[in-house]
């Protein structure tokens, strides 16, 4: 694997497995590159400190202990934006605002999965989980 700069997400392919590699605290980090709630690739996303927000939903997730922080929202984008396009005008779209809300909250968001990380001689390996 290549080393990643800090404060960036680096997409690495290996075989059939895509990697999520970022440095945080000068420690590495590997997750698959799918967020666990529809598979957007979480290397397009953006990381601040240790959190990555997923570019489709911007559902975001702490990389020091892979916990979810906040979970995915309707139409992604702006969160202030999506509030205020989903503020009804009539019964049928207060209605329909009240469904989408149950609907999410009942989405199911899977933890990340993680690598292990073993460095040896400069170089950087996620260890699969059938090779631990």
């Amino acid at each position: 694997m290549m080393k990643s700069p800090r404060g960036s997400l680096q997409w690495i392919t290996a075989g059939d497995i895509d990697f999520c590699v970022t440095r945080i605290d000068g420690a590495v980090r590997v997750v698959e590159d799918r967020c666990p709630h529809m598979a957007v690739p979480l290397s397009y996303g953006a990381i601040e400190g240790c959190v990555v927000t997923c570019p489709q939903h911007r559902a975001r997730f702490d990389l020091s202990d892979y916990s979810l922080v906040t979970a995915p929202i309707m139409g992604g984008g702006n969160r202030e934006a999506a509030t205020a396009a989903a503020a009804p005008i009539d019964p049928e779209a207060a209605a329909r605002a009240a469904r989408r809300s149950q609907m999410m909250a009942s989405v199911r968001t899977k933890p990340l999965v993680v690598f292990a990380v073993l460095q040896r001689d400069g170089n950087i390996y996620a260890i699969l989980p059938n090779e631990a």
